[in-house]
């Protein structure tokens, strides 16, 4: 109507365009304009009450069209204007611009960093600042003031922050003097409640120190093989809750006093290898406790790193000479005829294949054959207590001597023997402990046998064997040959075999056993009477029965001497030396 009463010139009419969305809520709401920011002003009324408005003026105005002087700030011809009412956001060709409201909501209002030692490093939590409105959040600081400020430090990850978005500012507490110490944390703002506050706190105690050491499960280890740390013995007044052990081994100098991180050695578990040969190991723990200190505990040394000879390779293929260290070896001679000496400590040596020497030194050395006869070694202890030992069922531990050695044992495997070879050799197992040994056999060759304390089986074998059964309850066996066979303490069974034996059984009550063509032999220190001792004559393996013993068997005096003649197929003759032929009869003998 106005421009019908020509109060109003067309030509000065310009559209202004209003856009409006539902009032401030949850939504983010977007006003499009064709062209780029910088061809628009926007003037925000919104800081007053009564127009909550954003008028966005087009710059580039149109040749034809006049601002209206209430609607546009000049009096340019032609121009657009829009008023923009619940937007949150303004897109432009090239930009996009927020104009929500901000609201800054911390991730919390207070922040207690519990309880600190003095000596402990700076503790670091943060605060997280999330903007939940739909307008850009400007944080312009975060500042620390209270009685304790200077125990406080802040680091203000944060500036513009976008709607929907999160900051972060960091508050680092430390402290070098005991008590209660607080602090008020300041974050300014464009927001609604700014600055927001965050109180703060925390305690300053004096450390106390761990106590315990880490321990290494092998306090003589050796070349190749595994060591393990425990940290179970550590322990902290200050509290371990949740704490990570870190692990750093070390290996010494040559004197073992100054030791060198192994690099890379930062498990509990560490095996050695050459470089430490020599030295000795120690593992060094380090954690921070609960209350913030950084503590240290190193286990003691072991004892230096014993070496490895593994009889392989280039060098060691062969007939190996292989001297050893102070420290716990462990050798392998490999095939060939090797000469293994160990140095100090308790040293493991496996010959091998081939007829070794083995000599080891002071230590609790261990000496170990595996399997099938490898060949017939010397072996010489040592001093302290040395062991032989099998590793494998059916192990045959082929000797030519043995001296210094305490203890030979099966290590619980079945049917191991000790067996000499086709040579004449000297085996005493007197001062030796056997263990689960099924037999000593002496082999071939004219063999001196010795047992041990306990009850043996020996075998002499071919040749003219001497055999000594020592104490318990043996079993010998001369086989072929001329031997000469002592039962000595125990309840012996003695058999002569082939040849002319010469057998003494000795204390106990013994029984000499005769089988197919045992020749000639000669038995001293028979016991005949029944009334304590009494020793017999096992004459069933030559089919010697009650219903033909009178006809088999002939009883008869030789002098001072009785002469017993078992007659026809397998037999031969029993001269009981010093006995009384009166005092032998039936009873003196087990048949069939």
């Amino acid at each position: 109507q106005a421009v019908f009463a020509g109060l109003v010139n067309p030509g000065q009419i310009v559209a202004v365009r209003e856009i409006v969305t539902a009032p401030a809520g949850t939504d983010l709401d977007t006003a499009r304009f064709a062209g780029n920011r910088a061809e628009f002003t926007i003037t925000d009324l919104r800081g007053d009450a009564d127009d909550p408005r954003i008028i966005v003026d087009h710059n580039a105005p149109d040749a034809t069209r006049v601002r209206v002087p209430n609607d546009c700030p000049t009096a340019a011809p032609g121009c657009g204007v829009d008023i923009v009412r619940n937007v949150e956001r303004l897109e432009f060709l090239d930009q996009t611009v927020a104009v929500g409201t901000p609201v800054a909501s911390l991730s919390t209002t207070a922040l207690d960093f519990g309880t600190r030692s003095t000596v402990a490093a700076p503790f670091t939590r943060p605060v997280n600042i999330t903007n939940t409105g739909n307008g850009n959040l400007t944080v312009t600081g975060a500042t620390v003031a209270g009685t304790d400020a200077g125990l406080f430090t802040v680091t203000n990850g944060c500036t513009t922050v976008v709607p929907g978005a999160t900051c972060t500012v960091s508050v680092a507490f430390r402290t070098t003097t005991a008590g209660a110490k607080t602090a008020t944390l300041s974050i300014t703002h464009n927001a609604a409640g700014s600055p927001s506050t965050v109180d703060l706190r925390g305690i300053g105690v004096v450390n106390t120190a761990a106590t315990g050491l880490p321990a290494v499960d092998d306090a003589t280890p050796t070349e190749g093989s595994a060591v393990t740390a425990t940290t179970a013995l550590i322990a902290d007044a200050d509290g371990l809750v949740g704490t990570t052990f870190s692990t750093q081994w070390q290996f010494s100098n040559a004197a073992g006093t100054v030791f060198t991180n192994i690099a890379g050695a930062t498990n509990l578990t560490f095996t050695p290898v050459q470089a430490q040969v020599g030295r000795r190991l120690q593992v060094v723990v380090t954690f921070v406790d609960n209350h913030g200190t950084q503590e240290t505990r190193t286990s003691s040394p072991t004892g230096v790193v014993g070496d490895l000879f593994p009889g392989i390779g280039d060098n060691n293929a062969g007939a190996n000479t292989l001297g050893g260290t102070a420290g716990d070896d462990v050798y392998s001679g490999g095939p060939g005829a090797d000469n293994l000496t160990t140095g100090a400590g308790n040293d493991q040596v496996s010959g091998d294949a081939g007829n070794d020497t083995i000599n080891t030194g002071a230590g609790t050395d261990l000496i170990r054959f595996t399997g099938a006869l490898e060949g017939f070694d010397t072996v010489n202890g040592g001093a302290d207590a040395d062991t032989i030992e099998a590793t494998a069922p059916g192990t045959d531990i082929g000797l030519t001597a043995v001296t210094n050695v305490e203890t030979i044992t099966a290590n619980g495997f079945a049917n191991v023997r000790i067996t000499g070879s086709g040579a004449a050799e000297t085996l005493n197992f007197g001062a030796v402990t056997l263990v689960g040994i099924e037999s000593i056999n002496g082999g071939g060759g004219a063999d001196n046998l010795t047992g041990s304390a306990a009850a043996d089986v020996i075998i002499g074998g071919a040749a003219n064997d001497a055999i000594q059964g020592q104490n318990g309850n043996d079993v010998i066996d001369g086989g072929a040959g001329a031997d000469t066979l002592q039962g000595q303490n125990g309840d012996d069974v003695i058999e002569g075999g082939a040849g002319a034996d010469t057998i003494t059984g000795g204390a106990g009550l013994d029984q000499l056993r005769y089988t197919a063509a045992f020749g000639a032999d000669v038995v001293n220190g028979f016991d005949a009477a029944p009334a304590g001792g009494q020793d017999l004559i096992d004459l069933r393996g030559v089919g010697v029965t009650s219903v033909n013993f009178g006809g088999r068997v002939t009883i008869a005096a030789a002098g001072a001497d009785t002469l017993i003649t078992v007659n026809g197929a397998n037999g031969g003759t029993i001269r009981l030396a010093g006995v009384t032929s009166g005092n032998v009869n039936a009873t003196d003998f087990i048949v069939s």
